[in-house]
């Protein structure tokens, strides 16, 4: 099992992915999410009928997440997405991705998930050292590249496996 884990590591995070377009952009990130939590352990997925992605602010993925996890399962369940705008509403989420217009209250609401065992990902600049726990960036060469926090992963109480922190930069 183990072996099988580093080769799809190796076929997902090896290959710099091109970005094709906007929606190709938002198809990718969408499938990276699945994949981060494909190596993510939560303490509490027993307790839950479904995988809950929330989403806070004006979403960039426009139809692409629904569309994506619509027949998708994640850890044996069926996905949710919902689209919050209260950051009460995703205390029983499994991933909450933070929209760049969320930057104004970026500490507010990483300070109310940051006990909680929830995987936050965002794509702005400056996010991961702020906390949050998966920042995608773009290079100049137009790939997708993620970083992720490691304070902020020992604060969740999330279990992230070393080897996805192997192709992350990592950041404190």
């Amino acid at each position: 099992m183990r072996i099988a884990k580093a080769i799809l590591l190796i076929l997902i995070f090896q290959i710099p992915v091109l970005l094709l377009g906007q929606t190709d952009e938002y198809l990718i990130k969408a499938g990276l999410i699945e994949k981060f939590s494909k190596f993510t352990e939560w303490p509490d997925m027993n307790s839950t009928s479904t995988f809950e992605i929330a989403v806070i602010g004006k979403s960039p993925f426009g139809e692409v997440l629904d569309q994506y996890y619509m027949s998708k399962h994640i850890k044996g369940k069926p996905v949710q997405i919902k689209y919050i705008t209260s950051i009460s509403d995703a205390h029983n989420s499994q991933v909450l991705f933070i929209c760049n217009t969320e930057a104004y209250r970026l500490n507010k609401i990483l300070a109310e998930v940051a006990h909680m065992p929830i995987l936050t990902v965002s794509e702005h600049i400056g996010f991961a050292k702020a906390g949050v726990i998966v920042n995608f960036y773009n290079t100049k060469q137009q790939t997708i590249h993620f970083e992720m926090n490691t304070e902020s992963i020992k604060k969740s109480t999330l279990k992230i496996d070393i080897m996805l922190m192997n192709y992350a930069v990592l950041v404190k």
